[in-house]
């Protein structure tokens, strides 16, 4: 696998392709493809500049259109205007990021991102700005990085105009308030806390204070209150001012309104954003030491993790968009099929995973190549850096083979035109990022496309990829360290690899192992959507005694494309602890056993994935719909199969055994939101309850186990998208009857239950954690589910949302991560409040909160009219959204069908009851749920190991098994 979508588009197939059912009849108007990706197109003679559909033709049901300018102040813009899209976004790229930061003032460019959203000179309510985009169905978000800082934002169409208006302001007189310029360094400080036991990070820094002495590189960029000691108010206003020109920002614009509106709006909000004509910036491109090269770095984890980074810098690849060097590079190295580095790697027992891909700067591309070891791994380490090496020397003599090249422009081609929906803040962050290297709207194509076949470049960047060249991290629990990294504490040490052991890596091994990707039968050759001028409802395509399967065809996005969700429920999966042990054992041997044959279908556009839960194993399947049956078919036969030796078993164990170890080191939120769900769910079984079992399930017994799990089970599930319903449920039928001999009786299927809190005093549950921040969350219970419930929950929590986190996080400055909202998927509805903290402990955070509970629950009647119908309006219009790809409305189908029954009309009846009740009727909900005689509520209090117990308010949960056996809803 590769990161970056750098990815592989070939690979070998080494089971027998599945002829399955009809799938196309007739075609739809759209580009031309032919038969030109399929294997027997990858023949002797191929012009690689041949495209298979014009991309520039017009895409089914996309009424988009754009509109690229630049206002008199030098600032860039793009505006997008479609009918369809939900919600109005903004984002503005400033290039400027972290490398600019002065070294006695580390982290002042993530400060000042923060700093911009506290207030303006036209809008200096600190509030404010959070305020407005909630009340209007909105958020919004920022983040910095070494070379841009990037400020997005989302809301409501009829919000669009103020929020611009707003926005606006950011880049054109923030107050920075001397009141929240200090208090905002707390904040700062916060999301640097949350990360000092996170391995990502803290290695990411020790590679980063090794580059070359004076390099930008080396600067920490996030910083704390030791390095924001230096930004004062004045230098944030200076480096404020210095940098953000508007000739060096890029805006981009997103709504449903006509062009015109969205320019007249552009040029009256951002005309008065100033131009210093700033030039753009420029960083030295030597970014290692050569004279310490090849480096070999090692770094003691927090978590039992073992893996190895090799990586290479090399020229920036920014100028090559035509040809991609690097993408091809990393789509090699990263291949997972027959002959590639990954399965020589497995076979060898050294690595269970690889990914590769090259992030690019302006100044330099860094390669890297990143893989997830074994023990046996770790203790060959040089033998695994000279399998590496004798497989990037294959691809050196073979060079870039034309039909590779080809594949990965087919798929480019494909994957471009047929595209999702692209909406929302994150799609326009994207966009004005893209901006700073490509024109708009044509950065859309020229990041996705091939344009040149060069084989030429393609080697060139290959050889920046030599042992001479390499800078390996190794991280593992037994290295040896000799240095302390100041800003996260972490241990390493970093040497010059001596020259006998380069000598090591340079000597070819086990060459005759590998081979060049071989063409992939798997291309997409035939794009006819079916099913057209028909209605789009969902239908029941199985409801027998075996289960309930819905299907809608797709007319709405109209792609060659479906998504596939089957769910064999089974209680084989969750009868006792060491059953919910196998169950995880087995889905991971299957996906393990079937991922060489079913590369070559990933890298052309399908995924494939089988899970396992307390209520059965799952099936997911998406992509062009072409091969979908084909996977369906080919792995419903594998479910009761484990193709596996014991070496990959063995290194399956582990992995698993490591995980459960580790899962205590995850973000305190995370782990809190993982208690919570355990103990609400009366059948679920904690993992430390079966953590220590790992190393006794041999792989005979899940051999055995996959033998029978699926022997009496049922079915449920959906699909969506580009299939012959006729053709899809023969494969359902198939699908059943490939794994099950006898059906599970619907009183022996597991059921989606919550535990009730009705009728109970307030529990706590305090647990410890390896973490070095606290967590305090509670979960207030309503009731039931119903449409009127759920109407009460969002205007509530649509109120109580950015008071809250404005008072906790900006106010209060208890932690980083904030948030508060409605829980409503569940059978059970409810409302919860939640806070992760480095700098307090969980019954301090309990205390703020409720106290801040306490005194805005009787706000809720002090509202005005006017509020309340704004809120109502924000969540009428959010309901009325409708799904923007495919993954989407699977999900919809799939809790309004599956999990509901049919009620396709759910939200419909949510809405109707959000304009139906009063303010008064809110409060009244309210403030029942939170009297002293009617909360139904559970507190989680995380507390870090050897952190002082905290003793809450709330009546202790001692039994966590006792109390999943209330009843449930």
């Amino acid at each position: 696998m590769n990161v970056k979508q750098q990815l592989s588009r070939a690979a070998v197939v080494g089971l027998p392709v599945l002829a399955f059912g009809p799938l196309a009849a007739g075609c739809a108007n759209r580009p031309h493809a032919g038969d030109a990706g399929s294997a027997e197109a990858m023949g002797a003679s191929i012009d690689v500049n041949e495209s298979i559909l014009d991309v520039d033709a017009p895409r089914p049901q996309d009424e988009r259109v754009y509109r690229a300018f630049t206002l008199e102040n030098g600032l860039q813009v793009l505006l997008v205007s479609d009918p369809k899209m939900q919600k109005s976004a903004a984002a503005m790229d400033v290039a400027v990021g972290s490398l600019e930061d002065p070294w006695e003032a580390l982290g002042m460019a993530h400060y000042l991102e923060h700093l911009l959203f506290l207030g303006t000179e036209k809008y200096p309510d600190v509030d404010g700005y959070n305020e407005f985009l909630s009340a209007n169905g909105g958020t919004s978000n920022a983040y910095t990085a070494s070379e841009r800082t990037n400020y997005q934002l989302q809301v409501n169409h009829d919000g669009l105009e103020e929020a611009l208006d707003r926005f606006s302001q950011f880049f054109i007189a923030p107050r920075f308030d001397p009141d929240f310029v200090e208090r905002e360094a707390n904040a700062v400080n916060s999301e640097h806390q949350k990360n000092l036991q996170d391995d990502f990070w803290r290695k990411r820094m020790i590679q980063r204070a090794l580059h070359r002495d004076g390099h930008p590189r080396q600067k920490f960029s996030t910083g704390d209150l030791t390095t924001l000691e230096g930004a004062t108010r004045e230098e944030l206003i200076e480096f404020y001012e210095k940098y953000y020109s508007a000739n060096v920002m890029r805006l981009v614009i997103m709504g449903n309104q006509d062009l015109d509106q969205l320019e007249g709006w552009t040029r009256e909000k951002f005309a008065a954003v100033p131009n210093f004509d700033r030039q753009k910036l420029q960083y030295p491109d030597d970014v290692f030491d050569p004279n310490k090269l090849p480096m070999m770095i090692e770094v003691k984890p927090v978590t039992d993790t073992r893996t190895l980074e090799l990586e290479f810098a090399m020229p920036s690849d920014d100028p090559y968009w035509k040809q991609k060097p690097n993408r091809l590079i990393g789509a090699l190295i990263g291949h997972e099929g027959e002959g590639s580095l990954l399965s020589e790697l497995k076979k060898q027992g050294y690595a269970t995973g690889l990914s590769s891909g090259a992030m690019t700067e302006s100044y330099a591309s860094y390669f890297n190549a990143r893989v997830t070891l074994t023990e046996a791994g770790r203790k060959n380490v040089d033998e695994v850096i000279a399998l590496f090496f004798t497989y990037v020397d294959m691809l050196k003599k073979e060079g870039l083979k034309d039909y590779f090249y080809y594949e990965n422009k087919v798929m480019a081609e494909l994957d471009y035109y047929y595209r999702d929906h692209q909406e929302g803040m994150w799609a326009a962050s994207g966009y004005a990022a893209s901006m700073q290297q490509h024109p708009a709207p044509d950065f859309l194509k020229e990041e996705s496309l091939f344009y040149e076949y060069d084989p030429d470049l393609f080697s060139r960047y290959l050889s920046y990829i030599t042992p001479d060249a390499l800078r390996a991290t190794l991280i593992a629990p037994d290295v040896q360290t000799d240095a302390v990294e100041e800003h996260y504490g972490s241990e390493y040490r970093a040497y010059t690899v001596p020259a006998e052991r380069v000598a090591v890596w340079k000597t070819p091994m086990r060459a005759e192992a590998f081979r060049y990707p071989a063409p992939n039968p798997f291309i997409p050759s035939d794009l006819s959507l079916l099913g057209s001028g028909t209605e789009s409802v969902p239908a029941k395509l199985i409801e027998d005694e075996r289960g309930t399967f819905w299907f809608e065809q797709d007319q709405k996005f109209q792609l060659p494309k479906a998504e596939l969700s089957l769910r064999f429920l089974t209680d084989e999966t969750n009868r006792t602890p060491r059953h919910r042990l196998l169950a995880t054992l087995y889905a991971r041997a299957i996906n393990e056993g079937l991922n060489e044959w079913s590369y070559p279908a990933h890298e052309a556009g399908l995924s494939a994935n089988v899970s396992a839960d307390a209520r059965g194993v799952e099936l997911n399947i998406s992509g062009y719909s072409q091969r979908i049956p084909e996977l369906l078919e080919a792995y419903s036969k594998q479910l009761g199969e484990i193709r596996i030796d014991e070496e990959t078993y063995a290194a399956i164990q582990d992995q698993v055994a490591r995980d459960y170890a580790n899962a205590s080191f995850d973000q305190a939120y995370t782990q809190t939101f993982y208690e919570y769900n355990i103990l609400m769910n009366p059948v679920a079984i904690h993992r430390d309850r079966y953590k220590d079992m790992v190393k006794d399930v041999t792989l005979d017994d899940v051999r055995a186990y996959a033998k029978s799990v699926l022997s009496q089970c049922a079915i449920e599930g959906a699909a969506y998208g580009n299939l012959d319903p006729d053709a899809l449920k023969t494969g359902i039928e198939h699908a059943f009857a490939n794994v099950s001999s006898s059906v599970l009786p619907e009183d022996q299927r597991p059921r989606r239950d919550q535990v009730s809190l009705q009728g109970m005093n307030p529990k706590a549950w305090v647990f410890p954690s390896k973490t070095d921040n606290s967590c305090w969350m509670s979960y207030v219970q309503f009731g039931p589910r119903t449409p009127e419930r759920e109407a009460a929950l969002r205007l509530g929590a649509a109120y109580f949302k950015p008071g809250f986190y404005g008072d906790m996080r900006s106010r209060q400055q208890l932690g980083y991560i904030v948030f508060s909202g409605a829980a409503l998927s569940n059978s059970g509805q409810g409302l919860f409040f939640l806070i992760q903290s480095g700098d307090y402990p969980a019954g301090e955070l309990s205390k703020r909160a409720e106290a801040w509970i306490d005194e805005n629950v009787p706000s809720i009647r002090e509202m005005s009219e006017e509020d309340f119908t704004a809120i109502q309006a924000a969540i009428v219009d959010e309901l009325a959204q409708t799904e923007t790809n495919m993954s989407e409305r699977l999900s919809t189908l799939k809790y309004e069908g599956v999990e509901l029954g049919g009620r396709f009309d759910w939200k419909d009846a949510v809405s109707q009851a959000v304009q139906t009740l009063t303010k008064e009727d809110v409060a009244s909900a309210f403030e029942s749920a939170f009297s002293e005689s009617g909360r139904a509520s559970l507190s989680l209090y995380l507390n870090p190991e050897g952190a002082e117990t905290t003793v809450p308010a709330e009546e202790l949960l001692v039994d966590p098994t006792t109390f999943q056996r209330r009843p449930v809803f």
